[in-house]
């Protein structure tokens, strides 16, 4: 998945090049395009009208252009109401009705947000905008320059979706958001459910996790990368790799090296033997498309191992929460293919992240 993944980074950056190589070959000058009205007064704390995410989303044209405070959960590029936001899908014709919506950082205040790691509930005063609007915007602006061609930039480049436009973040909490536990859910809420054996390809994504798991046990680094990277050759020399693989085999070392330590502590932490352990795989509802997609089945599992009883519990709900953060009392790896033909390469990658949510305390 890293090499696709890697792939389709290539792919976005030589149609941006395209792009750009297309509008100066018609002479053409790209104008700087403007996300908002310049004629709107400036957005301050004091003029912020006080409102929620499902507000905004519900009645969304009243309160474009609006200067407003929202109190919810500011994670990376996202603003969510609470903890179950995370689990919407994605879906463009219930946008009325999500519980989250973009941030885009591209006119931000310098530095916002980057000092802070994990989500954290705090109040956003931010402007309300859509990229249709800009759209809508720059479709006039090509009207009266019809002899140039004018590109959409930034934020909205690949996208049509509402978004705020942040001007502070305030009154942060120092209380961590905490991950869902399955015990938090109602009915079928989680993200990741377990797999089921109408998943013709799972006995062989589980046999590539099987193998990456006894790596990290074995702490054998180059048993990992022949499973983590796509046509990995342990014997090719740094300097016959190409820049995109040597990135992408010094992050999976990176993650291992990471793992590992999650791996050991989890196990030491509750006193159990590294060969004893629960396991249960996941798919997460995000690749339940499969099939209309002309796949034969999801082309990526989560497999998770737990050191003691009670696992069932403590496993992960939500995708994001399968990257193996240092307080976490399982490990999974995430194992990836095509999903199209029968035998495919599986490749499996221990992710690692410490930027998601903490680990809720125990109740002992």
């Amino acid at each position: 998945m890293a090499c696709r993944l890697t792939r389709l980074n290539r792919m976005k950056a030589l149609i941006k090049i395209v792009f750009g190589l297309v509008a100066f070959l018609l002479g053409s000058s790209a104008l700087a395009q403007k996300d908002v009205d310049e004629d709107l007064p400036p957005c301050t704390v004091e003029r912020a009208k006080p409102v929620t995410i499902e507000a905004i989303q519900n009645d969304f044209d009243s309160w474009f252009g609006e200067c407003v405070a929202v109190r919810g959960i500011f994670d990376q590029r996202r603003f969510y109401a609470d903890r179950k936001a995370f689990l919407e899908l994605p879906d463009e014709d219930k946008t009325d009705k999500a519980r989250s919506i973009p941030i885009n950082l591209r006119k931000a205040p310098v530095r916002f947000g980057q000092q802070i790691g994990r989500p954290v509930e705090a109040t956003l005063i931010a402007m309300v905008y859509s990229c249709q609007h800009s759209y809508d915007l720059l479709r006039k602006e090509q009207e009266r320059n019809s002899n140039v061609i004018i590109m959409m930039g930034g934020f909205c480049h690949y996208t049509l979706e509402r978004y705020l436009l942040p001007i502070e973040l305030r009154d942060v909490s120092n209380a961590p958001v905490e991950r869902l536990l399955k015990s938090d859910l109602e009915g079928d809420e989680a993200d990741l459910i377990v797999t089921t054996d109408r998943f013709v390809d799972l006995a062989a994504h589980q046999e590539a996790a099987d193998k990456a798991f006894a790596a990290l046990s074995a702490n054998d680094i180059d048993a990992y990368l022949s499973i983590a990277l796509e046509d990995y050759d342990a014997q090719k020399r740094d300097d016959e790799r190409d820049r995109w693989e040597r990135e992408d085999t010094a992050d999976a070392i990176a993650e291992f090296g990471q793992v590992k330590g999650v791996f050991l502590s989890a196990w030491r932490d509750a006193g159990m033997a590294e060969d004893t352990f629960e396991q249960a795989s996941f798919v997460s509802k995000v690749d339940l498309d499969f099939e209309d997609l002309g796949m034969r089945s999801p082309a990526r599992y989560f497999h998770c191992r737990c050191p003691d009883e009670g696992c069932e519990e403590r496993f992960p709900v939500m995708s994001v929460d399968a990257t193996n953060a240092h307080d976490r009392p399982f490990v999974c790896v995430e194992t990836n293919s095509d999903g199209s033909e029968a035998n495919d390469a599986v490749e499996a990658r221990f992710r690692y992240s410490s930027t998601h949510f903490a680990e809720p305390l125990s109740d002992e």
